[in-house]
């Protein structure tokens, strides 16, 4: 078994300090200070002042930049079958907070139209834009995101032995390396090459590979139901197990052990790979993840792509 890389707190967690007195909007100042909202509305001001032809002064101040947040986070709590009720003048459907912070015109439709909108068959969304999260399995909160914008995407050039897919794992860990976490990832990121990599880096890895990638070792091809084989070398573990179908996981922080696992209501318990039930466990994180974005939708048909993900952001 290869060495763990015991976790360091030192330099993780919270270095903010919050008092029990601390509003709602204390904590929420934390993640969109003044700072970033005067950045934003600088970047809208300048992208309004090459775009447009209209000499009024109409620009954009960091208290409207709140007032919108807000509004669009209240959306979520305060449904309407379209937008423009939330101004209608129906006493049956008023909602006067809404016309007294915001005027209607304020919003633009969106024409859907985006040249890296992805397109994926297998999910119930299959349009949409793809965005890598970093998460936190414990508080399922989301430490980083890259958005996925075709070429142009945000990342450093691929690197040899890991590929695209693994220098996005890289560019999303690089403030975290050297802390000892245990990180979780599927088989689109899993490799050899890049557990190593973050072995060398004290990082521990736990995932599930495809068996065809690069530097994976090979098995038996037959194994009977509930057989496992592994292969090791001094920082890896990969292992074979015959479930319902072929499963095959890399790790460099588990053993090749088996734990019972109680299935039919508990009627049953079927004898299931330690990394295998820890992965699962884990990686259930992203499913809540997708499950509080779902709950808190606040997007619209608007004129431009980046509102949904600033919708998104605001929900991380």
């Amino acid at each position: 078994m290869s060495q763990i890389h015991t976790f360091s707190t030192r330099n993780s967690g919270i270095k903010k300090k919050l008092l029990r007195s601390s509003s709602i909007l204390d904590y929420f100042e934390l993640f969109f200070s003044e700072e970033l909202v005067q950045y934003i509305a600088d970047e809208i001001n300048d992208y309004r002042a090459q775009k447009s032809n209209n000499n009024l002064n109409t620009s954009t101040t960091v208290d409207q930049l709140y007032c919108f947040s807000a509004l669009s986070l209240l959306m979520t709590r305060n449904r309407k079958v379209t937008i423009q009720e939330y101004w209608s003048k129906d006493k049956c459907l008023r909602s006067s907070i809404f016309a007294e912070i915001m005027t209607r015109d304020r919003l633009m439709l969106y024409k859907g139209r985006l040249s890296f909108r992805q397109y994926i068959p297998s999910k119930r969304n299959r349009f949409g834009i793809k965005s890598f999260m970093l998460c936190d399995c414990k508080t399922v909160y989301v430490q980083d995101v890259i958005v996925y914008c075709g070429r142009s995407t945000t990342i450093e050039s691929a690197t040899k032995g890991i590929g695209k897919s693994g220098t996005i794992v890289l560019s999303l860990l690089l403030p975290f390396l050297g802390n000892g976490h245990k990180i979780y990832l599927d088989n689109f990121y899993s490799s050899p090459g890049l557990f190593n990599m973050l072995h060398n880096n004290s990082t521990n890895a736990c995932g599930t590979i495809s068996k065809r990638r690069q530097g994976m070792s090979k098995f038996e091809k037959h194994l009977k139901k509930g057989e496992a084989c592994f292969r090791s070398s001094n920082s890896l573990l990969a292992i074979k197990w015959l479930d319902e179908k072929e499963v095959y996981m890399i790790t460099t922080v588990h053993t090749a052990d088996f734990a019972a696992v109680p299935r039919c209501g508990g009627l049953q318990s079927v004898a299931t790979l330690v990394c295998v039930i820890d992965y699962n466990k884990s990686m259930g994180t992203i499913d809540k993840v997708d499950m509080v974005i779902s709950t808190v939708n606040t997007t619209r048909k608007l004129l431009k792509w980046y509102f949904f993900e600033a919708n998104f952001f605001s929900t991380c």
